[in-house]
């Protein structure tokens, strides 16, 4: 009770996390230290107050604290002293108090806010005053969204602790727990303890982004491994997310580039799964990649395929989806899309169409614009902040509880992927070390890589004996330069003609690729992207 500080705490973390069960546990706690306490959920206060018996909400709070704690004595007597009351009130769901009949959180002053919750800070404040070793600890998804602001000042709420989404080390304790009361098979050469470790570190690094309550549902079923694939994370719900280990089939598929693949292979497996000679050496991880080149060459397939292999969840987000007309939204999107993300470590986070909201403060007039201090200004600030961890530096939990081990708010559990068409228009403040350092172009398909795509795309299809897949890649384009896009695109138009041609083909022949490739030559466009080619060397650090 020392150690509180203030009357009130705040418990916040997302649905699932653990929020009611950390107060079933710290009831325990208070009861075996001789300590009165009293659980309630805001739902059950609300209805009680309802009650006709008490003509104020404020008269049925006092009521049930006085016949849960009796030492506290009549508290509409100002002259008692409740110096010698200690105790504890635990409510679950606290945030409802706060609420206005149409769902919203009201603000203000005391007098604005609903019955209950003033009720509730004017009995803390009268607590206070009274020198009573008394707390109400509660609970609410989101201390900064669903409390306001009147209630955590100093005296009232003025703590607040983050319960966190659980780390890997976390998940594999809740999980070798779970696992070890199930009947597991073992042997004389791995008893079910060690069977239950094992089979619980390989679960923890599929499930980035589960709560404790998703990684109870999986125990529901027969299977584990089965169970991981149909339970979705909770925190990858709201947001366009692949979970990690998704099958590579002929969706998650990218052909070509294999210079280029392999070196974001490498900046992906290093960040997330460092090897011990980089520990070593002190080698610290990229925080950031840029993914640059002309429209069409497939550097959103390229990430999350590369997301996959690397076993690491991927969100996805449309940079121009980020924009608001609504002041101050943009910013807090951004926030949020970040929040997510750590929660969702170990998370690939990456930004399409980057140069909609990164473009240099150089552009725009007005109020819009990037130099005159609007939204894009205000986006991009943000970014910058999240980049450099300002957003993460809360103390959590986790790193509380697991003070040597991964906490989920640090930065190094998102790597960020940015990739634009546009590189000479983004501001010179974001590429640098430690925000984004390194830099990987993706050019236009060599004629490697077009023999590569065009055999991936031709994979399923039925081709007659003359296709040449060799012969069609060294075909002359003039001024054209084909993208990844189109070569998919002409594949489609070849086995179309074959159908024209013949409602009952068997096979699309090599003529039907040739007429498709003509067409499409005379529908692209002539590039004038510098990056004509794939370059050897292909990622370089930026200066």
């Amino acid at each position: 009770m020392e150690q509180i500080g203030s009357h009130g705490v705040l418990i916040s973390g997302v649905n699932g996390v653990g929020k009611s069960l950390a107060l079933v546990a710290l009831q325990r706690e208070l009861l075996r230290e001789k300590i009165g306490t009293w659980r309630v959920d805001g739902m059950s206060l609300l209805m009680g107050a309802e009650s006709p018996a008490f003509p104020t909400a404020y008269e049925y709070l006092t009521h049930e604290l006085e016949q849960k704690f009796p030492e506290l004595g009549s508290l509409s007597d100002a002259e008692t002293s409740a110096s010698l009351c200690v105790g504890v009130v635990l409510i679950d769901d606290l945030d409802v108090l706060f609420q206005s009949a149409d769902g919203l959180v009201a603000d203000g002053s005391d007098a604005q806010l609903p019955q209950l919750g003033s009720s509730l800070l004017r009995l803390i404040d009268e607590l206070s005053a009274r020198n009573a070793h008394f707390a109400i600890v509660g609970t609410t998804t989101s201390a900064d969204a669903n409390v306001p602001l009147v209630a955590k000042r100093t005296g009232r709420f003025g703590k607040v602790l983050d319960l966190v989404v659980p780390t890997e080390q976390s998940r594999r304790e809740i999980l070798r727990r779970h696992l070890i009361g199930l009947p597991l098979r073992g042997d004389e050469e791995m008893p079910v303890a060690d069977n239950a470790g094992s089979l619980a570190s390989r679960l923890a690094t599929l499930t980035g982004g589960y709560v404790a309550k998703d990684l109870v549902r999986i125990f529901g079923w027969a299977e584990l491994l089965h169970a991981q694939q149909q339970v979705k994370p909770s925190q990858l719900r709201e947001l366009n997310v692949a979970s990690p280990g998704a099958p590579v089939d002929g969706k998650l598929v990218f052909a070509g580039y294999a210079a280029v693949q392999k070196q974001l292979f490498d900046f992906v497996s290093w960040k997330f799964h460092p090897t011990e000679a980089m520990n070593r050496l002190g080698i610290s991880n990229a925080s950031g990649i840029l993914l640059s080149g002309p429209s069409g060459c497939g550097k959103t397939l390229l990430v999350q395929t590369l997301a996959a292999k690397a076993q690491v969840n991927f969100v996805s987000v449309k940079s121009s989806e980020l924009l608001s007309k609504y002041f101050g939204d943009s910013e807090k999107a951004v926030r949020q899309l970040f929040a997510r993300a750590r929660a969702a470590a170990p998370c690939l986070l990456f930004f399409d169409e980057f140069d909609s909201i990164a473009h240099k403060r150089s552009f725009g007039e007005g109020d819009g614009g990037s130099s005159g201090g609007g939204v894009y200004a205000r986006v991009l600030s943000t970014f910058l902040n999240e980049m450099d961890g300002v957003g993460s530096q809360r103390v959590t939990a986790s790193s509380v509880s697991h003070a040597k081990g991964f906490a989920a708010s640090e930065s190094g559990g998102i790597l960020v992927v940015a990739a634009t068409n546009r590189k000479d228009a983004l501001d010179a403040a974001l590429i640098r070390p430690g925000r984004i350092d390194k830099t990987v172009e993706l050019g236009f398909p060599t004629q490697e890589d077009i023999q590569d795509i065009f055999a991936h795309y031709t994979r399923k299809m039925p081709l007659a004996a003359d296709v040449d897949i060799q012969a069609l890649a060294e075909r002359p384009r003039g001024s054209r330069t084909f993208t990844g896009a189109d070569i998919a695109a002409i594949c489609k138009e070849a086995a179309f003609r074959a159908l024209r041609e013949d409602i009952e083909a068997k096979t699309v022949c090599f003529r039907h690729f040739e007429a498709a490739w003509d067409q499409r030559a005379e529908a692209t466009p002539t590039y004038t992207t510098p990056a004509t080619a794939n370059p050897e060397s292909i990622a370089k650090p930026n200066p």
